[in-house]
Order: C-alpha cells, then structure tokens, then sequence
C-alpha cells in the first residue's frame, strides 16, 4: 500500500520513538519521514518535511509540546502521546486530533489511525467521530470528565439534560440532547431503547416482556428496569436474532 500519510515522531526519549515507530510500521498508510527528540529539533524539521501528521510528547526538557505548537504554524494534524493524562482538556482545547498515554497499546492506535483517515474522507456510514477506547470528555458544570466511550453503560434523558451513567456506577449530568448522542455513539453498539434512554448493548443482563407484550431490560450490575418501547424491541429481536 502506497503510504497516505507523513509523520514525523516528536520525544525526547529514544526507545519511546523506536517504540512508536515500530507500532506505525504495522500500519502502510503510515511513513514516518523523521523524528526530532527535542521541541527546538522538531521546531526547524517540520516545516522542513511538512508532515501530515505530528506524533507529540507533552513533557520534554527546555520545553512541552504545547510550545512546540505555539512557535510554528499548524498545518498537521497532532496526535499527543504522554505518559500523563493531566493534560486531555488542554489538548482538545488545541485541537489535537488525539491523545495517547503511554505506553501506546496497537488497537489504541489503530483507533487514531481510523480516526486520522476519517478526518480526511468521512464515511457517511459511521457519523460518529469516535471509538470504543476513545476518550470522550463530557462537560459538566464547571468540570470536565473522561470517560472511555466503552465504559457508558447507558445515558437517561433529564428535562434539558442527559444523565450519563458508567459501568464503574458513575452518574455525570450534562447538557447534551439525546439525539446528540445518537449522532456520537450510534454506530458503535450504542441503541435508544426509549425516548429516555440509550444503552451501551454490550451492557445488557436481561431483557424481559410481560403477558401483556410490555418489554424491560436491566444492564450489568443495575437492579433497575429500564423500558423498551415496541418500536425499539422490534429492532433489538432483530439485532440478536
């Protein structure tokens, strides 16, 4: 395969960028053309090669990645790789089109390359922007919260907002319509099951119908019902034929 993007590789730690390197070898859509183990190194190389893409530490002595952004003019796109997760809400402030704590596992990876490739030629099919070990940051309040988008179990409509609950019992309260999150998680195994509810199918116990053809489920873990209605019933008979 003729590789469809450039990258270079940005850390100060060598067997870090070997590391990296030889994950993206795995991946011929990928060719890394340099790597630069400092941000005044990497600042005189990527307007040299021009790279599709930048894989970026965050931490590096003299200075962090985010300096590294802020001296030279942005036309890639930024992948940030980290040891830390500290740093998530100011990366997505910056736009970066992904966020990678060390050590970078394959199918994390794989994730931001589909993800690199769909920013360039969005599948009409999936219109989400996400995967199931993307992180997502849902706003509330004043706060930001991180949540593996695998890890939401279901989410319950709440007057003007949405109620999002984890598979580690979290409950994070949100503006989001629902129809929003039908648009972000639908193509990834996500279901409303109700004009109140969207569950995670991976989640679900049991699902049960009474004698008069009403229709509940309960998700791992939650003693509680939630109701299906008809509609959604006839698709899920379908979905688990």
């Amino acid at each position: 395969m003729t590789p469809t993007f450039t990258a270079v590789l940005v850390d100060d730690e060598r067997l870090a960028r070997h590391a990296l390197r030889t994950l993206l070898a795995e991946h011929p859509e990928i060719a890394v053309i340099g790597e630069a183990e400092s941000v005044a190194e990497a600042r005189e190389l990527i307007p040299r090669l021009h790279p599709d893409v930048v894989f970026l530490d965050i931490q590096m002595p003299g200075a962090t990645g985010f300096d590294l952004l802020s001296q030279i003019e942005n036309n890639f796109r930024t992948v940030f790789v980290t040891a830390y997760d500290a740093f998530a809400i100011r990366a997505f402030e910056v736009n970066a089109l992904d966020y990678l704590l060390k050590p970078v596992e394959p199918e994390r990876l794989e994730a931001t390359i589909r993800r690199l490739t769909d920013s360039v030629a969005p599948d009409p099919a999936q219109p989400g922007r996400f995967f199931p070990d993307d992180l997502i940051h849902i706003a509330s309040g004043q706060r930001w919260h991180f949540v593996k988008v695998g890890d939401i179990a279901a989410i319950h409509a709440d007057r003007d907002y949405s109620l999002v609950a984890t598979r580690d019992h979290r409950r994070i309260l949100t503006r989001k319509t629902m129809t929003e999150w039908e648009e972000t998680l639908g193509h990834l195994g996500f279901m409303r099951i109700h004009r109140s509810y969207i569950v995670n199918l991976a989640c679900i116990d049991i699902i049960e119908r009474d004698t008069e053809g009403e229709c509940t489920l309960r998700l791992k873990g939650s003693p509680d019902p939630l109701p299906v209605s008809r509609r959604a019933w006839t698709d899920l008979k379908e979905i688990l034929k």
